[in-house]
């Protein structure tokens, strides 16, 4: 780090992800993660959804655990979508405000624009057919 001042950050990237320790490094602490984070996302014996400390770290922090059965622990997987919810923005295709009233017009979102886009059939859903079988 002493002969190319560039690669510090890098060095603390990779300290902060893989736990890797850099000898001789003029400021090697973390710089991605909060000071006070056990361990290093990066490293294939991390727990891919976060571990118990990554469930409860924002509302430890905010709240206090004492408030953890009021809040509840944090949703952690990216592939979550609940149709009830209005208050993840999870509605898909239904979208309402935060915390809103949730429609009951049900619609299929088209495949294009009304405009459309030049030299391009308009394709309609209700047109479009299901083959059973390939050729």
């Amino acid at each position: 780090a002493h002969i190319f001042k560039g690669a510090n950050w890098s060095e603390r990237e990779i300290y902060d992800m893989f736990g890797i320790f850099i000898i001789n490094h003029p400021n090697l602490k973390r710089i991605l993660m909060p000071d006070d984070w056990f361990g290093h996302p990066l490293l294939k014996t991390y727990p891919l959804k976060g571990d118990e400390f990554a469930r409860w770290y924002e509302i430890d922090k905010i709240f206090g655990k004492e408030y953890r059965e009021v809040v509840g622990e944090e949703q952690r997987d990216s592939g979550f979508a609940d149709d009830k919810d209005t208050l993840n923005f999870a509605r898909l295709y239904h979208e309402v405000p935060k915390g809103g009233q949730k429609k009951e017009i049900s619609f299929k979102q088209e495949y294009q624009e009304d405009e459309g886009v030049a030299f391009v059939k308009k394709v309609k859903r209700d047109e479009a057919k299901i083959l059973e079988k390939r050729r």
